[in-house]
């Protein structure tokens, strides 16, 4: 099926200034590149405050196919593509249009920044079994018109930079040869978007969601303070198996409705992100595991509505 799909990542880096027995910037090379395969996945996960029920929604996303390149201590771009269905997943799961934009920089010591922008437009409903029992086996209710916005900045200081590096874990462009940690500060900002022509809740369990159970449109504003910790365990100086786990609490701006009536209020929200990362970084090849989330927990009067952002990804490449 035809999908419109693309994974666009760009770093920018400067010198870390780091100590040269914890961070190697392979300054005797001139660009790091990498071949990859990425499996992204998106989750709304609609929650009655007033019952047990609750509609995951999810896009019918494909894996990715793509390559990256970066000019050390500099900047670089790379590319992916969406690979085959599997068969029939048409058919089960819908079609979904889709795009995900996502930029990392790293312009002075010790801070680190992710832009990210998704949109997606036809989603299924992951647990359909406990919505309609009706429904036959292996296929899920779908909405072609569902539409997915997320468009986020997350802004991360690393105070003990020479003990830790996101670099090292995410792009691989630098490598840190001793194990060490650092406790993280930042903020996470984020404009999201849930949208349907239909109804965010299906017929059948509508009833059980409260004043908002007509919801059809609702858009979050939100900005967080947020803190965490990360840390590398570093074997034999070139492989390593770094955690990095932040949480966050902040404000948020609510705008949702239904085609009569559009409700705005303002309250609280939390945040978590999370990465993994293990692989082995030589001095002129390298492979990795990187795995990342992002969950944010948006609200409304009888709703509460924790929405996934996850990215794994498996690269090859060398330092030339």
């Amino acid at each position: 099926m035809t999908k419109k799909s693309v994974l666009l990542f760009f770093s920018l880096c400067v010198p870390s200034f780091a100590s040269a027995v914890e961070i190697n910037e392979f300054k005797n090379k001139f660009l790091t590149a990498r071949a990859y395969v990425d499996i992204p996945s998106y989750t709304i996960d609609i929650q009655s405050k007033v019952s047990s029920n609750h509609v995951v929604w999810k896009p019918n996303i494909r894996d990715l196919t793509g390559v990256d390149v970066s000019i050390n201590g500099f900047i670089g771009a790379g590319i992916g593509w969406a690979n085959n269905d599997d068969p029939g997943s048409a058919q089960k799961k819908g079609v979904t249009d889709y795009s995900d934009y996502r930029i990392g920089a790293n312009f002075i010591k010790g801070l680190h920044l992710e832009a990210n922008y998704q949109t997606y437009t036809g989603f299924y409903i992951e647990n359909t079994p406990q919505i309609d029992p009706t429904v036959a086996a292996d296929t899920f209710l779908q909405d072609r018109s569902m539409t997915g916005k997320n468009i986020s900045l997350n802004l991360t200081f690393v105070p003990s930079s020479d003990r830790f590096s996101y670099e090292a874990a995410l792009g691989q462009d630098v490598r840190q040869e001793a194990s060490g940690g650092s406790w993280l500060w930042g903020l996470a900002a984020s404009d999201t978007l849930f949208s349907t022509g239909n109804n965010l809740i299906p017929v059948r369990v509508r009833s059980t969601f409260g004043e908002d159970q007509n919801i059809k449109r609702a858009e979050f504003y939100s900005l967080s303070i947020k803190g965490g910790y990360g840390y590398t365990v570093v074997m034999a100086t070139k492989w390593f198996l770094t955690f990095v786990l932040n949480a966050g609490l902040g404000a948020e701006y609510r705008s949702y409705g239904d085609d009569t009536k559009t409700n705005q209020s303002s309250g609280a929200t939390s945040k978590a992100d999370a990465l993994f990362a293990f692989g082995f970084n030589g001095d002129d090849f390298l492979m990795a595991v990187i795995a990342m989330g992002d969950l944010t927990t948006y609200t409304t009067q009888s709703l509460q509505i924790p929405s996934t952002i996850g990215d794994a990804k498996v690269v090859i490449g060398a330092h030339f």
